[in-house]
């Protein structure tokens, strides 16, 4: 990320960020053996590299955002949902 700010990429902070939780979550899944938060790292994963289609401004950076913590929410509510 310091590198992103270094060369003035700042836009392109919130698609690393969700790159880097989104591949935190697929190997947490290996590692606990819990299907949903691979399930959950890849959506973000993929939610956030979608947004770089959209041109660079305010919006970009938003849905990258909420490519974040959408998964993140949606999971946690299965999760807490399940008896």
């Amino acid at each position: 990320m310091a590198a992103l700010a270094h060369y003035r990429l700042y836009s392109l902070i919130p698609q690393f960020l969700g790159v880097i939780i989104g591949l935190h979550f697929v190997v947490l899944a290996k590692v606990l053996g819990e299907p949903k938060y691979y399930f959950m790292g890849m959506v973000m994963i993929l939610w956030v590299l979608a947004s770089l289609l959209i041109p660079e401004g305010g919006v970009r950076n938003m849905i990258a955002c909420a490519g974040i913590g959408l998964p993140l929410w949606t999971t946690a509510v299965v999760i807490l949902s399940e008896p």
